[in-house]
């Protein structure tokens, strides 16, 4: 009987490993064995003294470490996939293939303050009171805290630029970029920027939008599984 194959799963900003539960069916009924991780903060994992993304690296290191995972291919939904990708720089010891969709990898302060227009508490509660009720079911009473710690996490992205194109050069493993035709929060432009300049990436668009639950399973199993088998 055939070994099934390890992958990583990371789920993106405001979410859990809860949302990568159709992604993880699907691989594995594909032969994969899926190991997630909640990002601390997120669901019910506490939160940590720090919260950003070299604590979700660290975080995302030490899973790796402990289950003998260095080699196996990492998925990132959105954050998860800068996550992972920045992961591969700082801990060189990952040299697994990477997989992300719906990553921005590229932050401006203008775009910054865009994105976080959608962070706010009450704006939330007043328009979209069904997504505040989401929000609470998935991370408890913190979900206002989270809102606030993720767009601190978002400043810090863009005052330190973890990821550049000096650092994409310095990454060896082999990548794909991925984006939703109908993102509206990831351009293009951006994940074909990105793409050039690491060593070893490709892309590929996916029908879809930037949410993850607008993607189909199945179809992105397939591009993970064609992908990771690839020599």
């Amino acid at each position: 009987m055939k070994h099934p194959r390890d992958i990583v799963l990371l789920h993106g900003a405001l979410g859990s490993s809860h949302d990568l539960e159709p992604l993880a069916k699907a691989l594995g009924s594909a032969g994969f064995k899926c190991h997630t991780l909640t990002f601390s903060g997120h669901g019910s994992t506490p939160f940590a003294a720090h919260f950003g993304v070299p604590r979700f690296v660290s975080e995302l290191h030490n899973l790796l470490g402990e289950k003998n995972l260095q080699r196996a291919p990492v998925f990132g939904y959105s954050m998860g996939g800068y996550v992972a990708l920045y992961n591969a720089f700082v801990n060189n010891m990952h040299s697994g293939r990477i997989i992300t969709l719906g990553t921005k990898l590229h932050w401006t302060a203008a775009g910054l303050e865009k994105e976080k227009t959608i962070l706010n508490p009450e704006a939330i509660l007043q328009k979209s009171p069904a997504y505040a009720k989401a929000l609470q079911q998935s991370h408890g009473q913190h979900w206002e805290t989270l809102l606030a710690k993720t767009a601190a996490m978002m400043d810090e992205i863009v005052a330190r630029q973890f990821l550049n194109p000096e650092v994409f050069e310095q990454i060896r493993n082999k990548t794909l970029l991925g984006r939703a035709e109908n993102d509206k929060m990831v351009s293009l432009a951006e994940t074909l920027g990105a793409m050039q300049a690491l060593p070893h990436a490709q892309h590929y668009l996916i029908e879809g939008s930037h949410p993850l639950g607008t993607i189909q399973a199945e179809e992105l199993a397939r591009v993970i599984f064609d992908f990771t088998a690839g020599n």
